[in-house]
């Protein structure tokens, strides 16, 4: 098995769910980790940074609508620049994940599907990282099913902690009978011109959240990774010498631990 599983998960938009996958994948593979990057978002924003092509046939749409579909068929080898990144893998998104959503809904224990399949190839991969949609619909229910451990990214804005106890009464919700998994939260998008929000959030932080929930290292606001995202290139590649190519690296190194 796999020694941890992540879903990352939060049902506002815009707080860095993507880049947080993708990036997060690619230093964990930069330190030899074999990893499995899963897109379960129908806008497959995780999938086309590593993939040029997604076929209708083998995606994470008949993985989940199937369950004698073979998960293997639609695992690929995650690739930038048309070369293959070693030890990094995706199961890819499409846009027919939205109708799939729809039609598992009716069934009975839905958020099981993925759980199932996975378990086919857990022992293939260190670690498995599933980027989320926006909401807390059967899609997500199915990577907090199937994961034993979920990131939570808040962005410093106004609005960061604003619908979180909602977030986590649904993940115990779904993780009733799976007691043994652990949640935290990921600050992302600090920017520390701005020191009276930082501290502002930070402070709210502290007073509604233990430290033993928090991720210690912080993802700071940068340019260059929205330019990385508009280039489809994880921030290693983009802007290697970055600082916050440094911040993935070391978010990548207390993962591990």
């Amino acid at each position: 098995m796999a020694k941890k599983i992540t879903a990352i998960i939060n049902h506002k938009g815009g707080v860095g769910k993507t880049a947080i996958s993708t990036n997060l994948s690619y230093a964990l593979s930069e330190l030899g980790k074999k990893i499995l990057l899963i897109d379960l978002d129908p806008q497959a924003h995780s999938c086309i940074v590593f993939c040029d092509d997604v076929s209708e046939d083998n995606n994470v749409s008949n993985v989940i609508r199937d369950r004698s579909y073979s998960i293997k068929n639609a695992i690929v080898q995650a690739q930038t620049q048309g070369d293959d990144i070693e030890n990094l893998y995706v199961l890819p998104s499409d846009l027919q994940l939205s109708l799939t959503e729809v039609e598992i809904y009716g069934r009975t224990r839905f958020e099981k599907l993925l759980h199932r399949q996975l378990n086919k190839v857990a022992d293939d991969f260190d670690y498995v990282i599933i980027d989320c949609p926006p909401n807390l619909g059967p899609l997500t229910q199915n990577a907090i099913f199937a994961s034993n451990d979920i990131l939570v990214p808040i962005n410093y804005d106004n609005f960061a902690l604003r619908g979180v106890k909602t977030l986590f009464d649904k993940i115990h919700d779904v993780k009733e009978d799976q007691p043994d998994y652990s949640i935290k939260v990921i600050r992302n998008k600090r920017d520390i011109r701005d020191k009276k929000m930082t501290t502002t959030i930070e402070s709210e932080l502290s007073n509604n959240l233990p430290d033993q929930y928090l991720v210690n290292t912080i993802i700071r606001k940068a340019s260059v990774l929205e330019q990385s995202r508009i280039d489809l290139e994880p921030i290693a590649i983009h802007a290697p010498k970055s600082a916050v190519k440094k911040d993935y690296d070391d978010l990548a190194k207390e993962y591990i631990i």
